[in-house]
């Protein structure tokens, strides 16, 4: 559906006026430039769940520095399970940091995000959110953590921030540096293989077909179909 700018901004007017809500909104091109819309972008309001980008960037942020691996060990305790758990659901154990990772954002799972706030800690959280440029975002507490909410404690950003950190990660020679400095040969070759895999259950292979074509192991395909059916559309 094509729309002029003057047709985006009345119905994003008619939007925001039916909402019960307070709402920001930015809205910029694609390629860059003037926004389109603007809507209390710099004001700064409870984050939700995007706050999980801020921690991604902070968790990346430790690998590059070689302060954690991709592959580190973290432990997931029965204390940290929380019932809205779509993944922990046979307990507690240990799983590497970017399977964490994925499930926070992928399937945005509040278990394994607590985990990670845990491991990183709300000053490097905070810190890797303010080397962005941001002004407005700050992490004070958990996920479903309603007695710090009582406390006065929340997490914030606003339309603004989120902007900052999408640009960084979009710009190409941004994201060619993280991948170098992030990724070893087999991680490249293990992540080329899980796209590989998610073609073939996309195109309805058995799992005895993908592993045959892709060598991943059965282990593997189950994680990229669980991506799959309850992800928001990663792969």
């Amino acid at each position: 559906m094509n729309m002029t700018r003057q047709e985006l901004c009345a119905a994003l007017d008619a939007q925001l006026a039916a909402a019960q809500e307070q709402v920001c909104v930015l809205a910029v091109p694609l390629a860059g430039g003037v926004p389109l819309y603007e809507r209390g972008a710099g004001r700064r309001a409870v984050s939700a769940s995007t706050i999980k980008v801020f921690i991604l960037l902070a968790a990346l942020d430790e690998v590059r520095r070689g302060r954690l691996a991709l592959d580190t060990p973290v432990s997931v305790t029965a204390e940290d399970i929380l019932p809205d758990t779509g993944v922990f659901v046979d307990g507690p154990g240990m799983h590497p940091l970017e399977e964490l990772l994925v499930w926070m954002i992928v399937l945005s799972d509040n278990t394994a995000t607590n985990v990670l706030i845990g491991l990183l800690g709300a000053e490097c959280i905070n810190a890797a959110a303010c080397s962005v440029g941001t002004k407005n975002t700050v992490l004070e507490r958990k996920m479903l953590d309603w007695d710090a909410v009582s406390a006065g404690r929340n997490n914030y950003t606003s339309a603004e921030d989120l902007l900052r950190v999408f640009a960084a990660l979009d710009d190409e020679d941004t994201v060619y540096t993280l991948l170098e400095d992030l990724f070893t040969i087999r991680e490249i070759k293990e992540t080329s293989q899980r796209l590989a895999v998610a073609r073939l259950l996309d195109a309805g292979k058995s799992y005895a077909a993908i592993e045959e074509a892709t060598g991943a192991s059965a282990t593997t395909i189950a994680r990229v179909s669980k991506c799959l059916s309850y992800g928001s559309g990663g792969y």
